[in-house]
């Protein structure tokens, strides 16, 4: 449905339902915005929070928000509808192709991956508190200039883990295929 936004998903789930979520969407003329999120849980009710994420993110994510307003504006509205120890992370990458120009942001979200065009794959890594536990939070945005060939990879703890235990950060098979 979104040509212009030239991106492919790969979804296997371990469970019937679960709390990892995705939504692309255009943001604006030749801009669009890529989300993956996890709600804690792996269970039904984490998958409840599905449309109600998309929702958020694409109410406050466009060419009039910073990327760290979005975050902490949901953040805002999470914190007063989530259930106690339940949170949200989340990787928000706002992508304009015609300015060349890409905008990250993270909460507590494994960090994306940027393969430049002719370069090894590097781990981005911007600061940012989980979403729906504090009040008071806090997201670096990363700014960064593209090129057509470089590519980002946005995915969520179900890559790095693997028969129930957590790979260790920057082994080379992360970043293989």
């Amino acid at each position: 449905d979104l040509p212009g936004a030239r991106f492919a998903v790969r979804f296997l789930t371990v469970h019937e339902a679960g709390g990892d979520i995705y939504d692309v969407f255009e943001t604006g003329a030749g801009s669009h915005g890529y989300m993956v999120a996890d709600v804690t849980g792996h269970d039904l009710g984490a998958s409840f929070w599905t449309p109600a994420v998309k929702t958020l993110i694409r109410q406050n994510a466009g060419p009039i928000f910073h990327p760290a307003e979005t975050f902490a504006t949901m953040n805002s509205v999470l914190r007063q509808v989530l259930a106690p120890g339940q949170m949200l992370t989340a990787a928000y990458l706002n992508l304009n192709r015609a300015s060349g120009k890409a905008r990250l942001v993270r909460a507590g979200h494994p960090e994306p991956v940027l393969h430049r065009r002719g370069r090894k794959p590097e781990l981005l890594c911007p600061e940012g508190d989980v979403l729906g536990c504090f009040d008071n939070t806090c997201f670096e945005v990363l700014t960064l200039a593209v090129k057509p060939g470089d590519r980002f990879y946005l995915y969520t703890d179900g890559l790095l883990e693997r028969r129930g235990r957590t790979l260790a950060k920057g082994q080379p098979e992360l970043l293989a295929g």
